[in-house]
């Protein structure tokens, strides 16, 4: 059996190949992490107003029947009547 002896500069080489290799690993997920962000902020935008606009249309129709439905049924009972 034969053991390999790897000099202290191979060594040294090979962790700053790794270390900027991590490091651009992190600076590429730093990247990818800011659009991810912005799609997110831009969807979230998106989904608040479809919500608004639910709101208010549920709110429409609650109005129009508080007010539109005993009208139609006052005007429907005076024209059964008469």
């Amino acid at each position: 059996m034969s053991e390999e002896l790897i000099s202290e500069g191979v060594i040294k080489e090979r962790i700053d190949n790794l270390t900027k290799l991590i490091n651009s690993q992190f600076e590429t997920n730093s990247i990818e992490h800011e659009k991810i962000t912005k799609q997110v902020m831009m969807t979230n935008g998106s989904v608040r107003r479809l919500q608004l606009a639910g709101a208010y249309t549920k709110g429409a129709i609650a109005v129009l029947t508080l007010l539109v439905v005993p009208i139609l049924l006052v005007l429907i009972k005076e024209y059964l009547v008469n």
